[in-house]
C-alpha cells in the first residue's frame, strides 16, 4: 500500500525509461488495433510497413504507420521517434491471433444471444471505481452483448513472463470498468488474456468467467486497497510483487532493502565482501526463494544509477561508455532495392542472401488448420515431451515430481 507513496519520491528524470520490449509491444497493439479497426482479418497487408512510435507531451505514445516507399532515401520522417519496429512475420503471426479470436467471440455471442445488440469497443478507457476517477486504464477489446454478457481481451505481446487469467487482478480491473461503461447491464462477464508468444500450459488463449456480483464484490477488496494506499503512513511490504509489477522504486524502497539484508545477513552499506554459499538444504531453500527480490533490488538501482549517469550526475567507481555495436543494413532502403542493388554488386542471385527456409513450428502450422480439425491435427501430428526438470517456489501451481534415486534399480518384478 505504500509504494504509491514511494515512487512520487523519485524525481521523474530519474524514474526508468520504457523498456525496447515495452515499445515493441506497444507497436504490436497498435498494429493489432488498426487491424480491428479497419475491419482487417489479418494483419498480412503491414507487412514490411514501419511502425514509428512518438512521446507526447500528455505522456502518451502515438504510433504512426509508414509505407516502404515512404522511408525510401527519406529516413528522415522517424525523426523524433523514440523507436520504431518493422512488421515481421513475427509480429503478424502474434497479432493475428487476436482479432482472430474477436471474430470467433463475436460469433459465439450472436449465436448465444440472437436478440441481443452486440458491440465492440477498442482501446476504450475505463474506470473501475466511482469514487476514484483518478484510477483508469485502456482496455484492449471490450465485447458486450447487452444485459447478457461482457468479454474483456487483453493482449500481450511479450515471450519472457506469462500471464495467467485466473485471480489476475488487471483484466478484473479492465472487467469491472468495462461493467460500470455499460453500466452493469450484464449478468456475467468473460475476462481473456492473450499471449500468443510465451508457452504456457493452458494456451495462447485463457479465460476467467465471473458473475457479476462476483466481480463487483472484488470491487469491494479492491477499493479497500486503494484507500490504504491514501493514508500517510501506508505500510510497505517486500515480495514477489516488488519484481512482478517492476516496481519503480523497487530501487530505494527501504523495506526491500532491508528484507534482502536479513535474508543475506549483511549489511550492504558495508564494503562488499565474498559470499559463503550455505549448505544446508532449508537455507539454500530460504535464499532460493529472495533470489526474485535480488533480482528486482539490482534492475532497480542499476535503473536508478543509469539515469543519474545520463543526466550529468556522478555515481562513485562509475562511468558510462559506449557498448558494443551491430552492423546492419541501411533503414533508408527498402528490402525490395536492396535486394536488387545486391544483386548488382555482388553479381549473386538474390536466393543466396536468404538462409534456407525452416518449417515453420507446430502452433504456427496449427493457425492455419480449420478450428474443426485442430484437435485431431494435434493428435496425429503433435507430441508434448516431457519437460526439463526445474527448481521453482513451491507457491507455483505446477504439480510436484517425485525423485527417488532407488527407482533407478527396481527390478521388473518389483515395479
Amino acid at each position: 500500500a505504500g509504494s504509491p507513496r514511494e515512487i512520487a519520491k523519485i524525481p521523474p528524470e530519474l524514474r526508468e525509461k520504457t523498456s525496447i520490449y515495452a515499445y515493441e509491444g506497444t507497436a504490436a497493439h497498435a498494429l493489432m488495433e488498426r487491424c480491428l479497426r479497419r475491419g482487417h482479418k489479418t494483419p498480412k497487408k503491414y507487412k514490411g510497413w514501419t511502425i514509428a512510435l512518438y512521446e507526447e507531451a500528455n505522456g502518451h505514445t502515438k504510433a504512426k504507420f509508414f509505407k516502404p516507399e515512404t522511408l525510401e532515401g527519406n529516413p528522415s520522417v522517424l525523426d523524433g521517434s523514440v523507436a520504431s519496429f518493422i512488421v515481421n512475420q513475427n509480429m503478424m503471426e502474434a497479432v493475428f491471433v487476436v482479432p482472430d479470436h474477436v471474430t470467433s467471440e463475436l460469433d459465439r455471442l450472436r449465436q448465444e444471444y440472437p436478440h441481443a445488440k452486440i458491440s465492440m469497443y477498442v482501446e476504450e478507457r475505463v474506470f473501475p471505481l466511482a469514487e476514484f476517477e483518478d484510477m483508469y486504464g485502456t482496455a484492449d477489446i471490450i465485447l458486450v452483448a447487452l444485459h447478457r454478457e461482457i468479454v474483456v481481451i487483453d493482449y500481450k505481446h511479450g515471450a519472457g513472463l506469462t500471464v495467467d487469467a485466473i485471480g489476475n487482478t488487471q483484466i478484473r480491473y479492465y472487467g469491472l470498468g468495462g461493467l460500470r461503461r455499460i453500466k452493469f447491464k450484464a449478468e456475467k462477464v468473460k475476462v481473456t488474456i492473450v499471449q500468443p508468444r510465451a508457452v504456457h500450459e493452458d494456451g495462447a488463449i485463457r479465460s476467467e468467467e465471473l458473475t457479476v456480483k462476483e466481480l463487483r464484490a472484488w470491487g469491494k477488496i479492491l477499493r479497500k486497497a486503494v484507500e490504504k494506499t491514501k493514508r500517510p503512513m501506508a505500510k510497505l511490504a517486500a515480495g514477489s510483487w516488488c519484481k512482478d509489477t517492476w516496481c519503480p522504486a523497487r530501487g530505494t524502497c527501504i523495506e526491500l532493502r532491508r528484507s534482502i539484508e536479513n535474508a543475506a545477513q549483511m549489511d550492504f552499506d558495508d564494503d562488499p565482501e565474498d559470499l559463503v554459499a550455505p549448505t544446508d538444504p532449508t537455507k539454500i531453500g530460504h535464499l532460493l526463494s529472495w533470489i526474485p527480490m535480488f533480482e528486482a533490488w539490482k534492475s532497480g538501482i542499476e535503473a536508478l544509477a543509469y539515469r543519474i549517469a545520463e543526466n550529468g550526475g556522478t555515481v562513485k567507481d562509475h562511468k558510462l561508455i559506449y557498448g558494443r555495436s551491430i552492423r546492419k543494413f541501411r533503414d533508408d532502403i527498402s528490402e525490395r532495392k536492396l535486394l536488387y542493388r545486391l544483386e548488382k554488386f555482388t553479381k549473386l542471385n538474390k536466393e543466396e542472401f536468404y538462409t534456407e527456409p525452416e518449417l515453420k513450428s507446430a502452433a504456427q502450422i496449427e493457425k492455419m488448420v480449420a478450428p474443426k480439425n485442430r484437435a485431431l491435427f494435434n493428435k496425429k501430428f503433435v507430441v508434448k515431451p516431457q519437460g526439463k526438470l526445474t527448481l521453482v517456489h513451491e507457491s507455483n501451481k505446477a504439480p510436484a515430481v517425485s525423485v527417488n534415486p532407488a527407482d533407478d534399480f527396481k527390478d521388473e518384478d518389483d515395479e
